[in-house]
C-alpha cells in the first residue's frame, strides 16, 4: 500500500481495489504461514486435530473495515488467518509457546479469549495472536515478499472449537438475542463443555502419570503388570533398544495384537518376558523392517507355532513376506513356514 493511502482514510472503492489486487499474495501468504505451523508442531511430536488456512472473503473484510471503522487497510490484522485445534488443554500452552518464539507477535491485538471471561462466567475461549515473520526469515527468497505483512492465529482445544462454530461464528441460529431461558440453556452447555474438556485434560494426565510409572517398573524389572497398549510399548521400547530394523508402532491395531497374545495365554509382561528368549532377540537383527506388530506374531509363530494359529491367529493377516520365510528358514529351522502357509492358505509377497 502506498505512503499516500496510508496517511489518509480509506474509501470503499480503493479498499475493495486493494483486496483484489493483493488477493493472490495472501493465499500464498496462508498457505505459508499454514505448512510453516505444520513443520513447527510436528517437530515437536503434538499431535493436534487440525490446522486450517483462511483468506478473509471481500464481503466480510468490507464489513468488519466499515464496523470498525478503520482509516486503512493496514489496520486489518486478520485477512490472512490460521486456526489450530488441539485435542487437549495442555497442548495450547506448548503451541502458545511455539508461535511466540518463531514469530513476532503484536501484543497489543492479541490475547486469550478465556481470561477476558473472568471468574464466574463461560462462553467462547481461545488464545488470538496477531503476527508477522520475524526480519530473519523475511531474508529468505521464498519470505520476502511477505515483509511486514499480519495474520491472526486462533489456538483452541477441539471442544472449544465446538463451542466457537455453533455460538461465536454464528454458524447456526444462535446469533442475536435469544429468550431468556434459551440462553441459559445456552451457557449452560458452554459450562459443559469447559468441564468436559478439564476432565479430558485430566485423563491424560492420568495416562501420563501411568505410563511414567510403567516404565520405572519395566526399566526396574518389575513386570506383574497387565498387558496393555501402554505396558507392552514401554517393555518391546526396553526390550528391544539395539533392534534399529523394528519400527515402534503397532499399526494402530494394538487391540488385535493384545487379543492374540491373550489368546495365546500371555496375560502379564512377566509372562510375555518368560517367552522372549536370547536367541529370539539376538536373531530378531537379522529381520528387515519389522514393526512391534510383526515381531510379536513372529514371536508367537517361534514358540509354538500350531497354538498360534489354532488359537490366536483368527485370520487377521494372511500373507507372509518371503524375508520373514528366509528368517525362519535361518533361525527356526523347525517352523516350516511352506507347511503353515499351505494348511492356512497364506500367501507370499516379495518386501
Amino acid at each position: 500500500m502506498s505512503t499516500l493511502l496510508a496517511e489518509r482514510k480509506m474509501n470503499k472503492n480503493e479498499v475493495e481495489k486493494w483486496y483484489d489486487d493483493n488477493k493472490e499474495i495472501h493465499k500464498d501468504f496462508c498457505n505459508k504461514i499454514q505448512g510453516l505451523l505444520k513443520d513447527f508442531i510436528d517437530s515437536e511430536g503434538i499431535q493436534v486435530a487440525d490446522i486450517t488456512g483462511r483468506v478473509k472473503e471481500k464481503k466480510s473484510m468490507l464489513e468488519k473495515f466499515d464496523k470498525k471503522s478503520y482509516e486503512n487497510v493496514e489496520q486489518l490484522t486478520d485477512v490472512v488467518g490460521v486456526r489450530v485445534i488441539s485435542y487437549a488443554l495442555e497442548d495450547i500452552e506448548k503451541i502458545c509457546s511455539l508461535v511466540k518464539g518463531q514469530f513476532d507477535i503484536v501484543e497489543k491485538d492479541s490475547g486469550d479469549k478465556s481470561k477476558e471471561l473472568g471468574v464466574n462466567k463461560v462462553g467462547y475461549q481461545s488464545v488470538h495472536y496477531v503476527a508477522e515473520l520475524k526480519s530473519q526469515r523475511c531474508e529468505w527468497l521464498d519470505f520476502k515478499r511477505f515483509k511486514d505483512m499480519k495474520f491472526e492465529i486462533q489456538i483452541r482445544t477441539l471442544l472449544q472449537h465446538a463451542w466457537a462454530a455453533i455460538a461465536h461464528d454464528n454458524c447456526y441460529k444462535f446469533s442475536g438475542v435469544l429468550p431468556e431461558g434459551i440462553e441459559r440453556n445456552f451457557y449452560l452447555v458452554s459450562g459443559t463443555l469447559e468441564l468436559m474438556d478439564n476432565e479430558f485434560q485430566r485423563l491424560v494426565d492420568e495416562l501420563n502419570t501411568y505410563e511414567q510409572k510403567t516404565k520405572k517398573q519395566i526399566e526396574s524389572d518389575k513386570l506383574d503388570i497387565e498387558i496393555n497398549s501402554t505396558s507392552l510399548y514401554e517393555y518391546l521400547s526396553n526390550k528391544f533398544t539395539e533392534h534399529d530394523n523394528v519400527e515402534k508402532t503397532f499399526r494402530g491395531i494394538d487391540n488385535v495384537i493384545i487379543k492374540e497374545l491373550k489368546a495365546f495365554g500371555i496375560n502379564t509382561i512377566r509372562e510375555l518376558d518368560s517367552y522372549i528368549k536370547p536367541k529370539f532377540l539376538e536373531s530378531y537383527k537379522d529381520i528387515k523392517n519389522s514393526n512391534y506388530l510383526e515381531l510379536l506374531r513372529h514371536f508367537m509363530i517361534a514358540s509354538d507355532a500350531t497354538t498360534y494359529f489354532e488359537k490366536s491367529w483368527n485370520k487377521n493377516w494372511n500373507v507372509i513376506r518371503h524375508s520373514t520365510d528366509n528368517w525362519f528358514e535361518k533361525h527356526y529351522p523347525d517352523v516350516d513356514i511352506y507347511h503353515l502357509a499351505n494348511k492356512y492358505r497364506l500367501g507370499f509377497r516379495k518386501y
